[in-house]
C-alpha cells in the first residue's frame, strides 16, 4: 500500500507545488507506511485492498464519522485516498472497490460517502461516473510570511 500512496502522493505534486510536498523519501516513507498502518487498525475505517498474485493493484481506505446535527445525511464514510496502480488503470478496479466500500458502508449504516478530490485531478470524471456530485469546495490561500521574523509561539 505504500509503494500506491506513494504513487499518488506523486501524482499530486503536479497539482499545485506550494499546496504538496514530499519529505526527503526514506523519512516520508516510514511516515506514509506510519499513516497507512494506523489507518487499517483504525476500527472506524473501512480498509480496501485488490490484489493479485501478491501484488497490490489498489488501494482505498474510508474513514466512518460523524458529522454535525446541522448535515441530513449524519454517518459518512470520507474517502481518505484511493489508488490504483497505473498499469491497472481502466480495468474496473476502482469501481469494484468502491463497489465494496458502498456495500460495506450500507452494513454500517453509513447515510452518505464523500471525498475531497484535487481540481486538477483527472480522477475526477471517475467520480462522477459512479454517481459522486460536487457538494462542496475547499478554499486556500497561502499566508504570506514576513520576512526574517521568528514564529511567535503563543496562540488565541
Amino acid at each position: 500500500m505504500v509503494r500506491l500512496w506513494e504513487v499518488m502522493q506523486t501524482a499530486q505534486l503536479t497539482y499545485e507545488p506550494r499546496y504538496y510536498a514530499l519529505a526527503e523519501r526514506s523519512r516520508y516513507l516510514d511516515a506514509a507506511a506510519r499513516y497507512i498502518e494506523g489507518l487499517v487498525c483504525d476500527s472506524d475505517a473501512i480498509c480496501i485492498v485488490c490484489a493479485e498474485a501478491g501484488h497490490i493493484l489498489g488501494s482505498l481506505v474510508a474513514k466512518v464519522e460523524k458529522k454535525p446535527p446541522v448535515y441530513i445525511d449524519v454517518t459518512v464514510a470520507s474517502i481518505d485516498h484511493v489508488c490504483v496502480d497505473e498499469a491497472h488503470r481502466g480495468k474496473g478496479i476502482f469501481r469494484s472497490m468502491y463497489a465494496l466500500l458502498e456495500l460495506t458502508a450500507s452494513k454500517r449504516g453509513v447515510d452518505s460517502i464523500e471525498c475531497s478530490v484535487d481540481c486538477e485531478n483527472t480522477a475526477l470524471s471517475v467520480y462522477r461516473a459512479i454517481g459522486m456530485v460536487p457538494r462542496q469546495m475547499k478554499m486556500l490561500k497561502h499566508v504570506q510570511k514576513p520576512p526574517n521574523q521568528t514564529p511567535h509561539p503563543t496562540t488565541l
